[in-house]
């Protein structure tokens, strides 16, 4: 297993940096990014009204939530970007009749884009606590808890939004901003204070949003012992959501493929 990971994560290597400067251009993106947030969010907004009565600075909110769902935003749509590429060199129909679990072929294909992108936010981290007085507190402790916990959900929707390419055979915008929407109703960008009444109502129902407030408490340097409490407390729920959304989303993406042969046959011309 760990030679075919080795393998895809060069190909993933190449395609996102295919020249020698290509790694050059992709740092100097990211820093410009952090500039961006960081002039943005804490220069020009010293005391914005949003993060009145919070502990943390908005910079240091927006930056947080942000590296934490980005490497699970990529692995999701890693995971359609794969499934077109599969579609288009005639793969699928091979994927079902190999003796190993459909949804570990589907995993596999895409660990390198999730380890790509998680080796690029520690970076962005690393730069923003040194030179940027990012206020991480005790999150560093929970960001990888969390992200396993989170994995499974984000997994079953990029195999949900698979079949959804299959059937329309376009879609990814509209997916793109369910998940958006998503994200930005647990909290990564701004408090959830500032949303009507009746929009939070609904937001302990939503486990990504605990999620969020766990991470927060962190940020605000809340003692290791009483986060991996809080941990073991309120993970079970995104855990079992998380599981099961990716079970039916691999039962449905097969259960697709199979009433759509035309899908199939047409890969192959």
């Amino acid at each position: 297993m760990f030679p075919a990971i080795k393998l895809m994560l060069k190909k993933e290597w190449k395609e996102q940096f295919p020249r020698n400067y290509s790694l050059f251009i992709c740092f100097a993106n990211e820093l410009a990014a952090l500039f961006f947030i960081y002039y943005t969010a804490k220069a020009f907004l010293p005391n914005t009204e949003l993060m009145k009565g919070s502990e943390l600075d908005y910079f240091s909110y927006i930056l947080v939530g942000e590296c934490f769902f980005r490497p699970l935003f990529a692995f999701a749509f890693g995971l359609v970007k794969n499934l077109k590429d599969n579609y288009q060199h005639g793969r699928l129909e091979h994927f079902l009749l190999l003796r190993r679990p459909f949804w570990i072929i589907c995993l596999l294909e895409t660990l390198p884009v999730l380890i790509l992108e998680i080796a690029k936010v520690v970076i962005i981290l690393g730069l923003a606590y040194f030179f940027f007085s990012l206020q991480l507190g005790n999150a560093w402790v929970i960001f990888p808890l969390w992200g396993l916990v989170a994995l499974p959900f984000f997994f079953g929707f990029g195999i949900f939004a698979n079949g959804v390419f299959i059937i329309f055979k376009r879609g990814e915008a509209y997916i793109y901003k369910v998940l958006q929407l998503g994200i930005i109703l647990a909290g990564a960008y701004f408090p959830t204070i500032t949303l009507p009444e009746k929009v939070k109502y609904f937001l302990p129902y939503w486990p990504l949003h605990s999620l969020m407030q766990s991470i927060r408490h962190a940020q605000a340097n809340t003692p290791v012992g009483t986060l991996i409490l809080d941990f073991f407390s309120s993970a079970s729920a995104l855990l079992i959501f998380g599981v099961t959304f990716g079970i039916f989303g691999v039962w449905w993406l097969k259960r697709t493929l199979h009433q759509h042969p035309e899908h199939l046959m047409k890969s192959n011309d």
